[in-house]
């Protein structure tokens, strides 16, 4: 968490002479940008990036906690003149919680496709690059924690090897379950992980699959899908959240 040092952040912000402030996300410097627009009289643009609350349900067990959570990110954007949403549908979402739906409007996201396109002979490289034995490939991009839902997905592969042995699970990423994540799945041969790569390297990751997966439930987007789908990999999501209007 980085907190700024509050007069000098002012300072720099005030010689900047903005006529905007855009906020892409609760916390300490999103604090000061919404303070910096209200002392210039500048309008101010909230980004609902992540949905916070849905993320300390999975990770938190005290509900008390979860209920305050949502208050104050309710009231942090309800401060702005804008709000900024990834999809409709979680515009709909955000208003039956209290978001004001006057202040929504689509934040549209995209990616480079000079980038993210099918890459010739990634599989066979892929293949022989990380001794992959031959089989299905399943693939999951993003961070590695159990707000992800990443612990349904071992579910669902599970009952898949019980159908075929040649099913490969390879994660790409970092975070703060990936060591609980390899200690649970350290019985499975064809489970890899990779860890975090180079942005450049994803479009012959994806290249060389069979299938994206990703279950995550509390994403209100989700660029790795879209990246996926730009590379000619099929993506199986969730059907809960905003992730169905792909």
């Amino acid at each position: 968490m980085k907190i700024p040092f509050i007069l000098h952040s002012l300072e720099q912000i005030y010689s900047a002479n903005p006529d905007e402030i855009i906020i892409p996300t609760p916390g300490p410097v999103g604090m000061l940008g919404l303070i910096a627009a209200k002392l210039l009289h500048v309008r101010s643009v909230g980004i609902y990036h992540t949905d916070f609350t849905l993320q300390a349900q999975k990770i938190i067990s005290d509900e008390s906690v979860v209920k305050l959570l949502e208050n104050l990110v309710r009231l942090f954007y309800s401060s702005m003149d804008e709000i900024r949403v990834p999809t409709r549908e979680y515009m709909q979402n955000l208003e039956s919680r209290g978001f004001e739906l006057s202040k929504m409007k689509i934040f549209n996201q995209g990616i480079d496709t000079n980038i993210f396109a099918p890459q010739p002979m990634a599989r066979q490289l892929f293949q022989k690059r990380y001794g992959l034995d031959d089989g299905f490939n399943l693939f999951y991009v993003g961070r590695i924690s159990r707000d992800k839902d990443l612990p349904f997905l071992i579910k669902i592969y599970e009952r898949l090897l019980k159908t075929d042995e040649k099913w490969n699970l390879i994660f790409v990423g970092d975070g703060p379950y990936l060591k609980e994540l390899k200690g649970e799945t350290r019985q499975y041969e064809r489970v890899r992980f990779l860890g975090r790569m180079d942005y450049s390297s994803l479009p012959e990751i994806y290249s060389a699959a069979d299938l994206f997966v990703f279950p995550s439930t509390t994403d209100t987007f989700g660029m790795v899908v879209l990246e996926a789908q730009a590379c000619g990999l099929p993506a199986v999501v969730s059907d809960r959240g905003a992730k169905r209007n792909y």
